[in-house]
């Protein structure tokens, strides 16, 4: 279910334990991928807009390289 987080909306997926594992945030900017482990965040978390991920899609169903 969505919630509003920090002033925006997002919903949230988690994979893993509270000490390692994959969170993603589903944002009206697009996802947002971080990665944790020992209970500590590893990194920035990656953003990948709703575009890029349109496209991705796109050439997945079709078959086609990104060029």
């Amino acid at each position: 279910m969505a919630e509003k987080v920090g002033g925006r909306w997002q919903e949230e997926f988690n994979t893993g334990n509270r000490f390692e594992g994959i969170s993603v945030a589903v944002t009206r900017k697009g996802l947002e991928v971080f990665g944790f482990y020992d209970s500590f965040v590893g990194i920035e978390p990656m953003t990948i807009s709703w575009e890029d991920l349109e496209e991705s899609r796109k050439r997945v169903f079709e078959g086609v390289a990104k060029t």
